[in-house]
């Protein structure tokens, strides 16, 4: 995901900066206030956690920063839009693909 952000970002002139929490609530949310205070204009969050990132979402709502979260929303705050994998049909492949490679009945 991270990847295709900053490829299709670089390709229409923006700076993208990255920041990982490595699934720790705390750390994303210090991020993204750091990121908040670096002025970025929008903010990709990959929440660790609904309820955890909810103050950070209020934050950037307040000072009219868009939030955009990926694959889980924020229980608070105004999220502009989320972008959801399709976890069952991911499975549905991943078991295809297995199939294919070990064979029937495996």
């Amino acid at each position: 995901m991270k990847n295709g952000v900053v490829d299709e970002a670089k390709k229409q002139g923006m700076e993208v900066v990255v920041v990982d929490a490595q699934n720790d609530d705390a750390k994303q949310i210090n991020d993204v206030e750091d990121l908040i205070q670096q002025g970025v204009n929008v903010l990709l969050i990959n929440p660790t956690d609904s309820a955890a990132i909810s103050t950070a979402v209020q934050s950037a709502n307040s000072l009219g920063i868009p939030v955009v979260t990926l694959d889980r929303s924020a229980e608070k705050g105004d999220v502009a839009t989320l972008v959801s994998s399709d976890n069952e049909k991911g499975g549905e492949m991943a078991g295809e693909y297995l199939v294919k490679q070990l064979g029937e009945g495996a």
